[in-house]
């Protein structure tokens, strides 16, 4: 089921396929939650760089932080859902913390999906609602205030 942010924040109907890079609906939409409208950029994903989306938020004023490690995560055997209850049951968060959740399918390392989860460990955006992800990683998006 999709949640009112995933459906308020859905801009495109399908991927973008650019003849060096791609736009794809589930990092557009978490980018136009976090504030980044899809103007804004070019690529979510390029031929250059799998992690394009990543520079977008850099380049709009907000850092990204890998949480790997603090949240035990194994990359391609931890779950999402057992993600999400570590971040739940973590005190240093709270529901305005976001977090960009790289998943992919078991042994399908190029069927990748982002889910933006926030520190009460609820899924907000989520363009695939009913996949079953193991995490490839995640990345905490802080807001940077000069």
């Amino acid at each position: 089921m999709y949640t009112k942010e995933t459906i308020a924040h859905t801009k495109l109907e399908d991927h973008i396929e650019y003849k060096d890079g791609w736009k794809t609906v589930c990092v557009a939409a978490c980018l136009s939650y976090i504030g980044i409208p899809k103007s804004r950029y070019k690529y979510t994903e390029s031929d250059k760089n799998g992690w394009e989306w990543e520079n977008t938020l850099k380049k709009n004023g907000f850092k990204v932080r890998s949480k790997e490690s603090m949240l035990g995560v194994l990359p391609e055997v931890t779950t999402l859902s057992e993600l999400r209850g570590r971040i739940k049951r973590n005190k240093r968060y709270n529901e305005n913390d976001k977090f960009l959740v790289l998943c992919t399918h078991k042994n399908e390392k190029d069927d990748m999906h982002i889910v933006l989860v926030n520190g009460k460990g609820e899924k907000v955006i989520d363009t695939d609602p009913g996949g079953r992800w193991k995490v490839y990683n995640i990345k905490k998006v802080d807001k940077i205030i000069f």
